[in-house]
C-alpha cells in the first residue's frame, strides 16, 4: 500500500495510473508532432516540418517515395511558391 495525499492506494492501482500517465503522455507527443507537421506544411516552414521526423525517415507520399527532410523541402518550396 502506498498513500498519496492522504489517499491509501494499492501498488495495483498505483501502477495502473501510471501506465494511463504514460499512454496520455505519448498520445499527447503525437498530437504535439501532428500539429506540428500540419503548420510546418501550411505555413512553408521547412525547419518546423522537418522536425517531425528523423533525419533518415522515409516519407511516401503521392507520387514522392523518399527521405522525408527532402520531401519537406519540397512541399515548403512549392507552398512558398503557391502564396505568393
Amino acid at each position: 500500500m502506498t498513500t498519496v495525499d492522504s489517499t491509501t492506494v494499492s501498488t495495483q492501482q498505483s501502477s495502473t495510473v501510471v501506465r494511463k500517465l504514460d499512454v496520455l503522455a505519448a498520445k499527447e507527443s503525437l498530437r504535439d508532432v501532428l500539429h506540428r507537421y500540419a503548420r510546418g506544411a501550411d505555413r512553408a516552414d521547412i525547419e518546423l516540418f522537418k522536425s517531425c521526423c528523423h533525419p533518415d525517415a522515409t516519407d511516401c507520399h503521392w507520387s514522392s517515395n523518399g527521405n522525408a527532410h527532402e520531401f519537406a523541402g519540397r512541399v515548403a518550396a512549392r507552398e512558398r511558391n503557391r502564396n505568393r
